[in-house]
Protein backbone atom coordinates (compact mmCIF):
# COMPACT_ATOMS: atom_id res chain seq x y z
CA UNK A 1 0.00 0.00 0.00
CA UNK A 2 1.52 3.07 -0.94
CA UNK A 3 -0.74 5.44 1.87
CA UNK A 4 0.88 7.18 4.72
CA UNK A 5 1.37 4.66 7.66
CA UNK A 6 1.01 5.67 11.29
CA UNK A 7 4.64 4.04 12.99
CA UNK A 8 6.64 5.84 10.35
CA UNK A 9 7.58 9.84 10.94
CA UNK A 10 5.79 12.49 8.69
CA UNK A 11 8.60 14.18 6.57
CA UNK A 12 10.37 17.85 7.98
CA UNK A 13 8.53 19.51 5.48
CA UNK A 14 5.45 17.91 5.46
CA UNK A 15 5.28 18.82 9.14
CA UNK A 16 6.30 22.29 9.08
CA UNK A 17 3.41 22.79 6.70
CA UNK A 18 0.66 21.47 9.05
CA UNK A 19 2.24 23.36 12.08
CA UNK A 20 2.07 26.35 10.02
CA UNK A 21 -1.68 25.55 9.10
CA UNK A 22 -2.19 24.74 12.73
CA UNK A 23 -0.65 28.62 13.99
CA UNK A 24 -2.76 30.21 11.45
CA UNK A 25 -5.92 28.68 11.73
CA UNK A 26 -5.38 29.13 16.34
CA UNK A 27 -4.08 32.80 14.90
CA UNK A 28 -7.52 33.92 13.21
CA UNK A 29 -9.65 31.87 16.14
CA UNK A 30 -8.34 33.75 18.71
CA UNK A 31 -8.86 37.17 17.30
CA UNK A 32 -12.57 36.84 18.61
CA UNK A 33 -12.13 34.88 21.70
CA UNK A 34 -9.60 36.61 24.24
CA UNK A 35 -9.69 33.67 26.68
CA UNK A 36 -7.93 31.76 24.16
CA UNK A 37 -5.20 34.67 22.83
CA UNK A 38 -4.43 34.36 26.75
CA UNK A 39 -3.73 30.79 26.93
CA UNK A 40 -2.35 30.83 23.47
CA UNK A 41 0.61 33.56 24.97
CA UNK A 42 0.80 31.43 28.29
CA UNK A 43 1.80 28.32 25.91
CA UNK A 44 4.42 30.47 24.01
CA UNK A 45 6.03 31.88 27.16
CA UNK A 46 8.72 29.05 27.22
CA UNK A 47 9.20 29.82 23.82
CA UNK A 48 9.92 32.94 24.28
CA UNK A 49 12.07 32.62 26.95
CA UNK A 50 14.10 29.95 25.11
CA UNK A 51 14.24 32.60 22.10
CA UNK A 52 15.28 35.40 24.72
CA UNK A 53 18.02 32.89 25.68
CA UNK A 54 19.24 31.63 22.23
CA UNK A 55 19.06 35.86 21.35
CA UNK A 56 21.62 36.81 24.60
CA UNK A 57 23.95 33.38 24.11
CA UNK A 58 24.36 34.68 20.70
CA UNK A 59 25.34 38.07 21.72
CA UNK A 60 27.91 37.03 24.31
CA UNK A 61 29.05 34.52 21.70
CA UNK A 62 29.87 38.02 19.36
CA UNK A 63 31.43 39.89 21.79
CA UNK A 64 33.63 37.09 22.78
CA UNK A 65 34.16 36.61 19.44
CA UNK A 66 34.74 40.59 18.74
CA UNK A 67 37.29 40.69 21.91
CA UNK A 68 38.70 37.89 20.91
CA UNK A 69 39.81 39.82 17.71
CA UNK A 70 40.43 42.86 19.68
CA UNK A 71 43.10 41.17 21.56
CA UNK A 72 44.69 39.71 18.99
CA UNK A 73 44.79 43.31 16.94
CA UNK A 74 45.99 44.51 20.17
CA UNK A 75 48.71 41.73 20.60
CA UNK A 76 49.91 42.45 17.02
CA UNK A 77 50.63 46.18 17.62
CA UNK A 78 52.33 45.54 21.00
CA UNK A 79 54.84 42.88 18.95
CA UNK A 80 55.71 45.50 16.73
CA UNK A 81 56.14 47.75 19.46
CA UNK A 82 58.07 45.71 21.20
CA UNK A 83 60.38 45.05 18.14
CA UNK A 84 61.05 48.46 17.56
CA UNK A 85 62.01 49.07 21.04
CA UNK A 86 64.58 45.96 20.88
CA UNK A 87 66.06 47.49 18.23
CA UNK A 88 66.50 50.90 20.06
CA UNK A 89 67.60 48.54 23.25
CA UNK A 90 70.65 47.31 21.44
CA UNK A 91 71.96 50.72 20.42
CA UNK A 92 71.41 52.27 24.21
CA UNK A 93 74.75 50.64 25.80
CA UNK A 94 76.62 52.00 22.46
CA UNK A 95 75.08 55.33 22.64
CA UNK A 96 76.03 55.38 26.47
CA UNK A 97 79.30 54.22 25.66
CA UNK A 98 80.16 57.29 22.97
CA UNK A 99 77.86 59.57 25.58
CA UNK A 100 80.99 58.72 28.42
CA UNK A 101 83.99 59.31 25.76
CA UNK A 102 82.49 62.78 24.32
CA UNK A 103 82.03 63.89 28.25
CA UNK A 104 85.79 62.69 28.72
CA UNK A 105 86.87 64.92 25.45
CA UNK A 106 84.84 68.15 27.59
CA UNK A 107 86.42 67.52 30.45
CA UNK A 108 83.13 67.64 31.90
CA UNK A 109 81.53 65.41 34.97
CA UNK A 110 78.70 63.32 34.15
CA UNK A 111 77.33 63.29 37.23
CA UNK A 112 78.15 65.60 40.38
CA UNK A 113 78.88 63.52 43.72
CA UNK A 114 76.08 63.97 46.47
CA UNK A 115 72.95 65.93 46.17
CA UNK A 116 73.32 68.66 43.75
CA UNK A 117 70.71 72.03 44.17
CA UNK A 118 70.65 73.99 40.64
CA UNK A 119 70.52 77.70 40.80
CA UNK A 120 70.86 81.42 38.79
CA UNK A 121 73.32 84.18 40.09
CA UNK A 122 71.24 87.17 40.96
CA UNK A 123 73.95 89.08 41.83
CA UNK A 124 77.57 89.45 41.72
CA UNK A 125 80.21 91.44 43.60
CA UNK A 126 83.81 91.39 41.50
CA UNK A 127 85.53 93.69 43.43
CA UNK A 128 89.57 93.94 43.38
CA UNK A 129 90.47 91.23 46.45
CA UNK A 130 86.73 90.45 46.58
CA UNK A 131 84.58 88.54 44.07
CA UNK A 132 81.51 87.13 45.21
CA UNK A 133 78.12 86.20 44.01
CA UNK A 134 74.93 85.55 45.33
CA UNK A 135 72.08 83.18 44.29
CA UNK A 136 68.68 82.16 43.60
CA UNK A 137 69.05 79.20 46.53
CA UNK A 138 69.29 78.90 50.07
CA UNK A 139 68.24 76.85 53.19
CA UNK A 140 64.75 76.19 51.81
CA UNK A 141 66.55 74.02 48.71
CA UNK A 142 69.13 72.47 50.96
CA UNK A 143 72.09 75.16 50.55
CA UNK A 144 74.73 75.08 53.77
CA UNK A 145 77.82 76.96 54.62
CA UNK A 146 81.09 75.49 53.15
CA UNK A 147 79.11 73.56 50.83
CA UNK A 148 81.41 73.59 47.45
CA UNK A 149 80.40 75.36 44.00
CA UNK A 150 80.26 73.94 40.31
CA UNK A 151 80.04 74.69 37.28
CA UNK A 152 80.29 72.70 34.23
CA UNK A 153 84.19 73.73 34.27
CA UNK A 154 84.01 72.08 37.90
CA UNK A 155 84.96 74.26 41.44
CA UNK A 156 83.99 77.44 41.27
CA UNK A 157 83.95 78.50 45.37
CA UNK A 158 82.23 77.79 48.31
CA UNK A 159 79.27 78.96 50.25
CA UNK A 160 79.95 81.79 53.08
CA UNK A 161 76.32 82.98 53.93
CA UNK A 162 72.66 81.12 53.75
CA UNK A 163 69.43 82.64 53.86
CA UNK A 164 66.36 80.96 53.43
CA UNK A 165 66.03 82.03 49.68
CA UNK A 166 69.48 82.87 48.55
CA UNK A 167 73.37 82.16 49.43
CA UNK A 168 76.33 84.10 48.96
CA UNK A 169 79.50 81.96 47.65
CA UNK A 170 83.13 83.07 47.60
CA UNK A 171 84.55 82.35 44.29
CA UNK A 172 88.06 80.95 43.84
CA UNK A 173 89.58 83.85 42.35
CA UNK A 174 88.19 86.00 45.54
CA UNK A 175 91.77 86.63 47.45
CA UNK A 176 90.41 85.47 50.96
CA UNK A 177 89.09 82.39 49.64
CA UNK A 178 89.78 78.83 49.97
CA UNK A 179 87.90 75.49 49.48
CA UNK A 180 89.40 72.30 51.15
CA UNK A 181 90.00 69.44 48.57
CA UNK A 182 90.96 65.99 49.48
CA UNK A 183 92.76 63.62 46.70
CA UNK A 184 90.81 60.56 46.53
CA UNK A 185 92.89 57.07 45.23
CA UNK A 186 96.59 58.29 47.15
CA UNK A 187 97.86 56.60 50.28
CA UNK A 188 98.79 58.92 52.92
CA UNK A 189 101.95 57.86 54.06
CA UNK A 190 103.87 58.63 57.89
CA UNK A 191 107.32 59.72 57.39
Amino acid sequence: MSGLSLSRPLPSLLRLVLLGAVSAGLSFYSIGHPNLQAFGLSLARPIFWLNGQVSDAWSAASGYLQGQEALRRENADLRQRLHALEAENLALPILRAENRQILALLDSFPTAPGRVTVAQVEAQSLLSGSQQITINAGSAEGVYVGQPALAPGGVIGQVVTVSRDNARISLLSDLSSSVPAQPLGVVNHCW
